[in-house]
């Protein structure tokens, strides 16, 4: 009897599940099904991160899932998502590098946001956020095309020990160009005409440090999205400063690849580097020695601008796909816990001002208080230069900067060249 009331218990809850299940599918509930494309390796730290997110969005959606598509970095992402756009067949969602936003918008590839923004609040939404952040290239021309994700800024890192051994103050790291030079220049150690640890280490021809330098000189780098002003007497001088470091007082390591500067800094190479705070981890990882972190050194006036990834919903999917879609965004952004979360585990700055106050950022803080130095140097931070052909004129400035930081071009030479070659690309996208 007992075996007979088990077997129909039984029945009953697979009956239940077949009603549910029934009444679910005729009332029409059907899974929305994404694909989110994003710039790192699947298998690496971020990427793991990512997919854990991601699958926990997709357990409190039953009715979106979400399927990651790892494009290895921020060029290949683009390239990918073009392809896509192109092809006719879009991405839903992407994180795309934030000098991108208006290129994509050239393309008529982005949905505007400004609706979903103001359903989900309008202005008392958009308040939570790091207003730094929120300015991040994210609209163009007063349109939001994309949300904040993963945000950077350069920070200056310095060696401690290093600094203590030359008779510098540890706790004084340099806030002015002209303190810089005179601390790399002590920090310098040569030997026999041979450099064994040089002062200061960056990529010279990175657009990204050489902008922070055009503006902390006074200068700018764009008026507008269709005017570059490479020729004009700030940036001139920017580019020179760069140059004396390298070529006159020999205090800066050449070094064209970013990746290997983290590396020099770890391994004493050099005792100072400007970086992304996205390499924040890494150092506290890896350094043997004690190290701080400080604001990029000003001459007029301190500056930095903003680095790093936005995400956006693309135009061409169907509207479930475009709400589902602003879904996951808004999860994934507004979301006190997952934002915090996304911060701590990434490195990247925290997007909202609630996960600055939350206990466990201050936590983290207290154990790791050079995380705190992009957060307050934000006060300083711009936008990254937007332009038309955005990505080709970057490529001409940085090819120019190598041509100064070699010696073969006065940067009045290699400027005013390069300018020539970016006004005839801009009248011709004019």
């Amino acid at each position: 009897m007992r075996k007979i009331i088990k077997v129909l218990s039984f029945l009953k809850v697979i009956v239940a599940v077949v009603l549910v299940v029934f009444v679910v599918v005729g009332s029409g509930f059907a899974q929305t099904n994404l694909n989110f494309v994003y710039p790192v390796e699947a298998a690496g730290r971020l990427g793991q991160l990512i997919d854990g997110l991601v699958g926990e969005f997709n357990q409190q959606h039953p009715d979106i899932r979400v399927t990651p598509i790892f494009a290895g970095g921020y060029v290949p992402a683009l390239e990918r998502v073009q392809m896509m756009v192109l092809g006719g067949n879009p991405p839903d969602i992407a994180v795309v590098g934030n000098d991108y936003t208006l290129m994509l918008v050239d393309m008529d590839a982005l949905l505007p946001l400004d609706d979903f923004i103001a359903e989900a609040g309008g202005k008392s939404f958009l308040d939570r956020f790091v207003p730094a952040l929120l300015t991040n290239n994210s609209r163009v021309e007063g349109t939001f095309y994309a949300m904040p994700f993963q945000c950077s800024t350069a920070v200056l890192y310095y060696n401690k020990d290093l600094f203590t051994e030359v008779g510098l103050d540890p706790n004084s790291p340099p806030e002015t160009w002209f303190e810089l030079s005179v601390a790399a220049a002590k920090l310098t150690d040569m030997e026999g005409g041979v450099t064994k640890r040089y002062g200061i280490e960056y990529q010279v021809s990175n657009i990204w440090y050489f902008m922070a330098l055009v503006w902390q000189n006074g200068g700018e780098l764009a008026r507008g999205l269709g005017e570059v002003t490479l020729t004009d007497e700030k940036a001139i001088e920017a580019a020179q400063f760069w140059s004396d470091l390298l070529n006159k007082w020999k205090v800066l390591a050449f070094e064209p690849k970013g990746s290997v500067v983290v590396q020099d800094l770890i391994a004493g190479k050099t005792a100072m580097t400007y970086n992304s705070t996205g390499s924040l981890s890494s150092v506290r990882d890896a350094a043997r020695f004690n190290w701080g972190t400080a604001f990029l050194p000003g001459r007029e006036k301190f500056a930095v601008p903003i680095g790093g990834g936005l995400i956006s919903i693309y135009k061409d999917i169907p509207k479930k796909n475009q709400e589902a879609a602003w879904e996951f965004v808004k999860w994934f952004t507004s979301t006190t816990e997952i934002a915090t979360r996304w911060s701590l585990g990434s490195g990247y700055l925290a997007l909202l001002e609630e996960s600055w106050n939350s206990s466990q950022m201050q936590e983290y803080l207290k154990e790791f208080p050079q995380a705190l130095t992009a957060k307050n140097q934000l006060r300083y931070a711009r936008p990254q230069m937007m332009v038309y052909e955005n990505s080709q004129i970057r490529t001409i400035i940085s090819e120019a900067l190598d041509t100064v930081m070699l010696q073969k071009a006065t940067p009045g030479q290699a400027f005013e060249k390069a300018q020539r070659q970016i006004d005839q690309i801009l009248k011709k996208s004019g």
